[in-house]
């Protein structure tokens, strides 16, 4: 049995990008925050002295929550890049997935090996079972479990239509946000933020059948958590639009 990890430099690089990406949400969330009071306290009379006490209390709050939101995201994913990512035997191949149930296909059960964006997917007679090969392994590790996973099915490569799809997937997401952060039209805000709430509903639904063991149940509900806080700041969003289209002259 031959474990295999991810490289030390592609770790250092995710940890990085998490600890910026989850930043640059709490700030923009922050930036709706702060607004969203300052726009409800010009609608009724102004900025007061009674006002700055609650106000900074709970901007001190909101920094707190973001702050423990950060430290876990970060924790999370260092947990999850240290752990071992594939464990390969002769007629076994198994994923460790920390928080996630362990996955074991053997040989004899492999129904499919599909090359896809991530690495190698494959999925075994029950098509609920499967596991990707990540390649953001160490390309020689890569390589070599993708020779010895040829020997026991075909590996059928992934086709420009897919791969465009993948692609088109994340820039929609990217300009979905980007779109709802930045319009400040009712007739905009809503049917991006209905798109938005389609994609990560549709996403717990693919997901549900984590919940049938106690690990797969506590990472079903920390993705549910982060689509509760995305939902927050789309209903924010349409609360600003609203009390500014309701205060216009």
């Amino acid at each position: 049995m031959k474990t295999y990890t991810f490289p030390q430099e592609y770790k250092a690089n995710v940890l990085r990008r998490t600890l910026v990406g989850t930043g640059i949400v709490c700030l923009l969330a922050m930036g709706l925050g702060v607004f969203a009071g300052v726009s409800s306290a010009n609608a009724n009379g102004g900025i007061g002295p009674d006002r700055i006490v609650p106000g900074v209390v709970g901007l001190f709050m909101l920094v707190m929550v973001f702050g423990f939101a950060i430290r876990r995201s970060y924790r999370r994913e260092r947990k999850r890049l240290e752990a071992p990512q594939i464990e390969f035997g002769d007629d076994m191949i198994a994923k460790p997935l920390g928080l996630l149930p362990r996955v074991e296909i053997r040989r004899d059960e492999v129904a499919s090996i599909d090359e896809v964006g991530l690495g190698l997917r494959v999925i075994a007679e029950n098509p609920r079972r499967g596991l990707i090969v990540s390649n953001r392994l160490d390309h020689t590790d890569y390589e070599e479990i993708k020779t010895e996973l040829a020997e026991w099915a075909p590996i059928k490569p992934q086709s420009a239509a897919q791969k465009w799809l993948g692609w088109l997937y994340g820039v929609m997401l990217v300009m979905g946000f980007g779109i709802l952060c930045l319009s400040w039209s009712l007739w905009v805000v809503i049917p991006v933020a209905v798109a938005l709430v389609g994609v990560f509903g549709y996403f717990l639904w693919q997901i549900r059948h984590l919940a049938k063991t106690s690990q797969g149940r506590k990472l079903l509900l920390g993705y549910g958590f982060g689509v509760a806080f995305i939902f927050l700041i789309i209903a924010a969003k349409l609360w600003l639009v609203v009390t500014l289209m309701n205060s216009a002259p």
